[in-house]
C-alpha cells in the first residue's frame, strides 16, 4: 500500500510541477520582483479584494431567503431553487457575459450605465455564485437536528432568532467552505471582469493575461500569479482555522407547512433573476427585442452561412464535447485513485492547486509547446486535468473517504481482490456520485474560457468558449446568443440526464 501511495504521490508531483519548472527557470527574476512592488500592484490588489469581498457578501445575503425556503418546503419552487446550482458549475461564463451584455443594453439599464462598470462585475458575480450558498446553506439547514429547534421554540424563540442565532452558527463550517469557493471564483475571475468591467478594474487574473499577451513580460506575470496563489492559500488557511468546529447533522427534517410570505416573494424574485438571465439569452437568439419580431437570420448565418466556415463552428462544438468528455472521464478515475491512496501530502497539494491561476498555467503550458513542440491537444488535456482534479477531489472526497469500511473489510476476508471489490461493491453504490461528478466536470471543462483564451489555441484547436467570445467581442451579439443558446441546451440536457440517472439509480437501490 505504501509503494502504491508513493507512486501516486510521484505522479501528482510530476504532473503538477513540470509545466512550471521550465517556465520559472527561464523567467523568474528577482529584479522584476522588487520593481513590481509599486502603486499599480496595490491598485490591482485593492480592486481584486474589493470586488471579491462585495461579490461574496452580496451572494451570501441574496441567498439567505431562497436557501431557507429550499430547506423548509418541498414543492416545485424549492426544487427549482435547488436546481440553480446548475448555473455556477454548468452555465458557461461566456454565455453569461453575452446574456448580461444584452440585458445591460436594454434602454432603462443603458441609461443607468451599468455596462463597463464596477457594479456590472458585482452583479454578474452574485448571479453566478449565489446558488453555491443556496445549495450549501439549504442542504445544511435540512439536516439540523430537530430537537435543537424544538427546544428553542419551547422557550419562546421567534423563527427569525432561531435562524440567525442558532441555525446559521451551527452551519458556520459549511458557510465558510462555500465562502472560500465563492471568494476564490470572484478573485480569479477573468472573462467577466475583462468583458463587462474593463481593464481599469483589472484583477490579478486580468493583469497576468495582460502581462503575458500584451507586454510579453513573463517575470511580471509570474509574480502576479504567485501573489494571487499566496493570498488565496492564506485566506483558505484562515477560514479553516476559524471554521474547524463541526456540528453533527442528522437526517432531513420534516418540511414546514407555513412559511413567511416575504421569504416566499424574495425566493420567487431570486428564481426569476437566476433563470431569467438564461431565458433572455435563449430568446434573444431568435427574437429581436428592439423591433419586436422573430428573427432567425443569425441562426442561419451561424450554422449554414459565412460564420459557420469563417469561425469553424462545427469543429468548435466537436472539439469541446470530445475533449470535455475524455478529460472528465480520466479525472474521475484519477481522483478515485488519489483518494484511495490519500495522505497529508496529496491532500494539501491537490487542494492548494485550486488557487493556481489558469492564465499562468496556460503560459507555462504554452512554453512547453515552444520548447518541446508538444501538441496543443495534449497541452489542453494537461491544463484541464490540473484545473479539474482539485474540483473533482472536493466533489468525491466525502463519498470515497467516508465509504463504509466494514463492507470492504468483509470482502477482503472473503478473498476479494481490489478490482472485484471496486466492480461488485464500490462502483454500484457510488455510481450516482461518479456520474454526477463526471457530468459536472464535463460542463466545467466545456465552458472553461481563461486557459484556452490565454493559450491562444483557437487556430489549432477551435473551442466553443473561445468561438462565443470571439463573436461577442466583434459585437456579433445575435450570433453569439445563438451559440450561447445551443450551449445552454447542451448543458441543461446534461444536467437533466445526470439527475435522471442519479434518481433512477437511487430508486433502483431502494427497491432492492
Amino acid at each position: 500500500m505504501k509503494k502504491k501511495s508513493f507512486s501516486i504521490n510521484m505522479i501528482v508531483l510530476i504532473i503538477w510541477t513540470i509545466p512550471f519548472i521550465f517556465f520559472l527557470k527561464d523567467f523568474f527574476k528577482v529584479s522584476e520582483l522588487i520593481k513590481l512592488f509599486n502603486y499599480k500592484l496595490l491598485k490591482i490588489l485593492y480592486y481584486t479584494v474589493l470586488q471579491s469581498a462585495i461579490s461574496t457578501v452580496g451572494a451570501f445575503v441574496i441567498s439567505l431567503a431562497p436557501a431557507y425556503f429550499f430547506s423548509k418546503k418541498e414543492n416545485l419552487l424549492s426544487k427549482l431553487l435547488g436546481s440553480t446550482i446548475v448555473i455556477p458549475f454548468f452555465f458557461p461564463v461566456v454565455s453569461a457575459i453575452v446574456s448580461f451584455s444584452i440585458i445591460f443594453s436594454f434602454p432603462l439599464l443603458k441609461k443607468i450605465g451599468l455596462m463597463y462598470s464596477f457594479w456590472a462585475i458585482i452583479i454578474v458575480h452574485i448571479f453566478y455564485n449565489s446558488p453555491i450558498y443556496v445549495k450549501y446553506l439549504g442542504e445544511g439547514l435540512k439536516k439540523i437536528p430537530r430537537n435543537i429547534i424544538e427546544e428553542a421554540e419551547i422557550i419562546g424563540a421567534k423563527k427569525r432568532d432561531i435562524f440567525f442565532k442558532i441555525e446559521l452558527p451551527i452551519l458556520a463550517s459549511a458557510i465558510l467552505k462555500a465562502t472560500f469557493l465563492v471568494f476564490t471564483y470572484c478573485f480569479m475571475s477573468f472573462a467577466v471582469v475583462l468583458a463587462l468591467g474593463g481593464i481599469k478594474y483589472s484583477t490579478f487574473e486580468v493583469a497576468i493575461v495582460t502581462s503575458l499577451m500584451g507586454e510579453f513580460n513573463f517575470s511580471k506575470a509570474f509574480i502576479y500569479a504567485f501573489i494571487q496563489f499566496l493570498f488565496l492559500f492564506l485566506f483558505n488557511s484562515l477560514l479553516n482555522r476559524v471554521g474547524n468546529e463541526n456540528y453533527e447533522l442528522g437526517m432531513e427534517n420534516k418540511k414546514e407547512k407555513k412559511i413567511n410570505v416575504i421569504i416566499l416573494i424574495i425566493s420567487i424574485f431570486y428564481l426569476m433573476f437566476e433563470f431569467g438571465v438564461i431565458i433572455i439569452s435563449v430568446i434573444y437568439s431568435f427574437y429581436d427585442f428592439f423591433n419586436s419580431r422573430f428573427d432567425f437570420s443569425a441562426v442561419n448565418r451561424v450554422f449554414f452561412g459565412d460564420i459557420s466556415k469563417k469561425f469553424r463552428v462545427y469543429s468548435s462544438f466537436w472539439n469541446s464535447i470530445s475533449i470535455s468528455f475524455f478529460v472528465a472521464f480520466i479525472v474521475v478515475i484519477f481522483v478515485y485513485l488519489i483518494l484511495k491512496n490519500k495522505n497529508k501530502f496529496i491532500s494539501k497539494f491537490v487542494v492548494a492547486a485550486i488557487s493556481i491561476s489558469p492564465a499562468f498555467l496556460a503560459m507555462a503550458l504554452l512554453y512547453m509547446n515552444i520548447l518541446f513542440d508538444i501538441n496543443f491537444f495534449i497541452l489542453l488535456f494537461w491544463g484541464y486535468l490540473l484545473i479539474t482534479v482539485p474540483i473533482g477531489y472536493s466533489f468525491l472526497y466525502q463519498h470515497i473517504t467516508g465509504f463504509d469500511k466494514e463492507i470492504i473489510e468483509a470482502a477482503k476476508l472473503d478473498g476479494a481482490t481490489n478490482f472485484k471489490m471496486f466492480y461488485y461493491i464500490e462502483a454500484p453504490i457510488l455510481f450516482p456520485v461518479f456520474i454526477g461528478t463526471f457530468l459536472q466536470l464535463f460542463a466545467i471543462i466545456y465552458g472553461e474560457f481563461t486557459l484556452a483564451y490565454a493559450m491562444q489555441v483557437q487556430e489549432y484547436v477551435p473551442l466553443v468558449s473561445i468561438l462565443n467570445y470571439s463573436l461577442s467581442s466583434r459585437r456579433l451579439f445575435k450570433e453569439s446568443a445563438v451559440i450561447s443558446a445551443v450551449n445552454i441546451v447542451i448543458i441543461l440536457s446534461i444536467f437533466v440526464i445526470s439527475e435522471m440517472m442519479i434518481s433512477g439509480e437511487k430508486k433502483s437501490r431502494k427497491e432492492k
